[in-house]
């Protein structure tokens, strides 16, 4: 007979084969899982616009093996904003940091609700020794619903600061419509609300259409100005 002994398998810290490993909540990491999604487990779960989350990143292997390097003060690394050019141009990401002993927490805040990614980059001055690496997509949704807003005509919503487009002047007694929308503090639609609305405005001869609710987070009213 034979006895079989327990074999101990360490990272390999083949420097060029390092690389970093970013986890965002709902990941948990798997050394040496080659399918994808590689070297985790799970799925992002979603964040709501505004609240903070912390990001896990990590020094691993060409196995996705942790690699404590023993530096209490190791490769100093950055959180980036998503990938994608449309994505999350508001949200509010960490000075870059080192890692220690191999791994660090970033604070991170998405402001627009929509999918994103979050990548992270070794930016030591000495250039890049480990390859970044790029979360899967993480969903961004509305907070609770603080304020209305209302759009003139040119005027179009833009979440996460608000809108943009300057306002058109208008022929007295022709009318034209303006949309209510409910947002988050952010300026995200929120469209599970559906309070009742009312538009008025300082011209007492104008013709607005009568209060009523919120469809899917808006509505619009036909209103006609009378006063110059």
């Amino acid at each position: 007979s034979q006895t079989v002994r327990n074999v101990s398998v360490v990272p390999n810290p083949t420097l060029n084969q390092l690389k970093l490993q970013v986890l965002c909540p709902g990941e948990s990491a798997v050394a040496g899982k080659d399918t994808a999604p590689y070297g985790k487990t799970g799925t992002p779960t979603n964040r709501t616009a505004g609240s903070s989350f912390n990001v896990t990143v990590n020094l691993v292997d060409a196995n996705w093996n942790f690699y404590n390097d023993g530096l209490a003060v190791g490769a100093t690394v950055q959180i980036n904003k998503p990938t994608k050019p449309e994505s999350d141009p508001y949200g509010i990401y960490p000075s870059s940091a080192a890692l220690c002993y191999g791994t660090k927490q970033f604070l991170v805040t998405l402001i627009r609700a929509e999918t994103s990614q979050i990548v992270v980059e070794d930016v030591d001055g000495a250039g890049e020794l480990y390859e970044q690496n790029i979360s899967p997509e993480v969903t961004t949704v509305p907070g609770s619903p603080t304020k209305l807003q209302i759009l003139v005509p040119n005027e179009t919503p833009v979440q996460g600061s608000g809108k943009t487009g300057a306002v058109q002047n208008q022929t007295a007694g022709l009318g034209y419509t303006v949309t209510v929308r409910a947002c988050d503090n952010n300026w995200n639609l929120v469209i599970t609300t559906a309070p009742t609305v009312s538009v008025t405005s300082n011209d007492s001869y104008a013709q607005i259409e009568t209060a009523h609710a919120l469809t899917q987070g808006a509505t619009t009213f036909t209103v006609s100005l009378r006063r110059r």
